[in-house]
Formats: C-alpha cells, sequence, structure tokens
C-alpha cells in the first residue's frame, strides 16, 4: 500500500548511503591497518614513574639529547610539550622556522619516531587544498607532521581555521551525471596538533596565525655540535641500543597520558606587554601552552572533582606559568619587537663587534670583512 514516490525516496536515500560506504572501503583500499600503541604494565609503570619525577623537564631534555636533538634544548622542551597535547583538550600547534640546510625536517624525523604507532600522521608537503578532503578520522586527536609548509594563504588560512574552530567546512559546485550542477560540501572535523616546518625569510609571524613560530638554532656553536654528533655516529660510539631506549620510554610517557580537564585559576592575573603584536592570539598562545604545561606534569598534580558536573580535572601551578615564561621568552614575547628575528641577531652581533672594536663608526666594507654576509 506504499506510495510510489515513498518507496522510490526510500530505495534512493539507500543507494546513496550504499554508494558512500563504498567509497569510504575504496579509500582505504591497499592500506595496512594501523594498530594503536599499548605498552605493558612495565613499561607503564616506568613511564609514571619518569612523570612522577622530580626534576622531570631535565630528564625530558636528557632523553631528547639522547635521541639525537642537540643544541635545541629549549626548543625541543617546547616540541615535546605540544606533541604530548594532542591528546589534551587544546592542543598546542608549533611552526619551525629555519633556512635550507639547518635540520627542520630531521627534528621533525626524530620526534615522529618517539610519538606511539597511530598516534600521527607525517606528510611531506600538503597541497593547498588537500586539507579539506582529509577524512576526519585520520588527523583527529592526533599529530599533523608538514616537513615543508607552503607559503601561501590558501594553505596557510584552512590550517588557522580548523586550529581556532575545530572544523572545516568547504562548499563546492560539482556535476552529476546528467551534466547538472549542484553543491557539495566536505566537512572535516579535527582537534589536532600541527607540527610544520617552513623557511624562515618568508615572515610568518606577520600573518597572526595561531601557531607558535619557533626559530631553529642555526650558529656556529650548534654546527659544530652536529657534525661531533655525525662524526660519533659513524665512528660507532653511539649505540643504538640507546636510542631505541630511549624512543621506547618516550612513546609509553605520550601513552600513560590521561584526557583530563585543566584548569588555570591563575589565567586573569596574567597580562601581556602593551605593545606586542597581535595581543589576542599572543595571549590565547600563551594560555594553550602552559594549560600543556599542566597537562604533560598531570601526575604532579592534585586532582580534584567538580562537585556540580562530576568531573576530574587538574589546576595549573604557579610553576607551569613559570616556565611557560622561561621557554617562550625568545619566541612569543618576540612579537613584541620591531625588528624581525634575523635582523635582531644582525643588530646584536654588530652590537658587540663594535664594543669590541672600541668604535661607534664602521661601514658596509668593515662588517662584510668580518662577517659573510649578502652586500
Amino acid at each position: 500500500g506504499l506510495k510510489l514516490l515513498e518507496a522510490s525516496r526510500s530505495l534512493y536515500t539507500l543507494t546513496l548511503q550504499l554508494e558512500e560506504y563504498r567509497l569510504q572501503q575504496l579509500r582505504y583500499t591497499g592500506k595496512s591497518p594501523q594498530q594503536a600503541f599499548s605498552p605493558s604494565e612495565e613499561d607503564r609503570r616506568q613511564a609514571v614513574r619518569f612523570l612522577s619525577g622530580k626534576n622531570l623537564s631535565g630528564s625530558l631534555t636528557e632523553q631528547l639529547n639522547t635521541i639525537g636533538i642537540l643544541g635545541e634544548d629549549r626548543n625541543a622542551l617546547i616540541l615535546f610539550l605540544a606533541l604530548a597535547s594532542h591528546k589534551s583538550a587544546n592542543p598546542f600547534s608549533v611552526l619551525c622556522l629555519a633556512k635550507s640546510g639547518i635540520g627542520k625536517s630531521y627534528i621533525l624525523q626524530k620526534l615522529s619516531e618517539c610519538m606511539p604507532d597511530g598516534s600521527f600522521s607525517f606528510h611531506s608537503r600538503i597541497s593547498a587544498n588537500a586539507l579539506y578532503y582529509f577524512d576526519s578520522g585520520d588527523i583527529n586527536g592526533k599529530v599533523l607532521f608538514v616537513e615543508d609548509l607552503e607559503w601561501t594563504t590558501q594553505m596557510l588560512q584552512p590550517l588557522a581555521t580548523l586550529q581556532t574552530q575545530g572544523r572545516l567546512v568547504n562548499t563546492r559546485a560539482t556535476k552529476d551525471k546528467d551534466g547538472m550542477l549542484h553543491s557539495t560540501t566536505f566537512e572535516v572535523v579535527a582537534r589536532l596538533c600541527l607540527i610544520a616546518c617552513a623557511y624562515s625569510d618568508k615572515n610568518f609571524e606577520e600573518l597572526g596565525l595561531p601557531f607558535l613560530c619557533l626559530h631553529l638554532n642555526h650558529s656556529p656553536a650548534q654546527d659544530l655540535a652536529v657534525m661531533e654528533y655525525q662524526k660519533k655516529c659513524r665512528a660507532g660510539q653511539i649505540r643504538t641500543e640507546d636510542i631505541a631506549r630511549a624512543q621506547h620510554l618516550l612513546k609509553c610517557v605520550i601513552a600513560s597520558l590521561q584526557n583530563i580537564s585543566v584548569v588555570n585559576p591563575y589565567a586573569t592575573l596574567i597580562n601581556l606587554p602593551q605593545d606586542i603584536a597581535y595581543p589576542r592570539k599572543s595571549l590565547l598562545l600563551l594560555l594553550n601552552f602552559i594549560e600543556a604545561i599542566t597537562f604533560f606534569f598531570q601526575y604532579q598534580r592534585e586532582r580534584l572533582t567538580d562537585t556540580d558536573a562530576g568531573e576530574i580535572f587538574i589546576r595549573t601551578h604557579p610553576q607551569d606559568i613559570e616556565m611557560a615564561f622561561a621557554l617562550l621568552k625568545n619566541t612569543l614575547f618576540r612579537r613584541a619587537d620591531e625588528l624581525s628575528t634575523s635582523v635582531r641577531g644582525f643588530y646584536k652581533w654588530l652590537t658587540e663587534y663594535l664594543q669590541q672594536a672600541k668604535t661607534t663608526q664602521f661601514t658596509a666594507l668593515d662588517i662584510r670583512k668580518t662577517k659573510p654576509i649578502h652586500p
């Protein structure tokens, strides 16, 4: 007794759902299922013991040095805290800036080796519109590594939107089988941590992106430290067993972190310099980073219960705020400087050079004779 139109509409809806299911299956054809990392009970006990240690930041820096990240203690600490925040409600994202040959990809590779399987997605490059067609399950609650971030607004804007709003909605015109145009909406819902690399000469800081711009160390001392480590690796003086042990420990540490809410009762007392650029986003970055530190130190913070909602949470300790200010002193608060990072570094070198030369006058030729620099 059904009407033909109603039966046709029901069958048409069922057909659309079946076709969508088939497309989902075809998308994963050829991909091996990635199993989640599950540490043993002994590994979990060691990880909890590590997270409960008094000098947690020092122990973490020691492990990062063991796996081969040298001379970047402050930056490596910031990056690892950002990686661990992918399990929290507000993941923290970092953009690593450096010129070619400094080792941006090397740091990303080393950090990805410390991540549990199934908790990250590694990409050498992502095109401008590819992010709109990601499957939400592939990146939601994970770390997104991008080795080379394109300098295009089409690429940066969707990343910024996804980071701040947690969703991307793209509507475009498509043709059906009859050639008729109609609108199709693609939606990506994800809460992710972005760790990307980009060329430093392109001024990302002026865009006011919701990412922390981190300038990597490219000093001569850093070059010597990295080259010395490379020679020791070739000479067999660096034991691969120690590296694998440190990597496994850091994997267990991240896997042992629990998704727990963080409350910062001191947030209303935190203020930024008045002349800092993009104060709204800078303050949000600072508060999110403080929350990331508290989240990582969760085994050293008292667990409280919200009597109204029944939710368990931890409170930010003043030490977390002090640590955030110490780590972000040369990164986030650099935005209050009228000079760029490279110009500020040259100005500092020039000041020291004039003090050593005991003069206040110089020419461009004098500088080029002392420091290799472009005319």
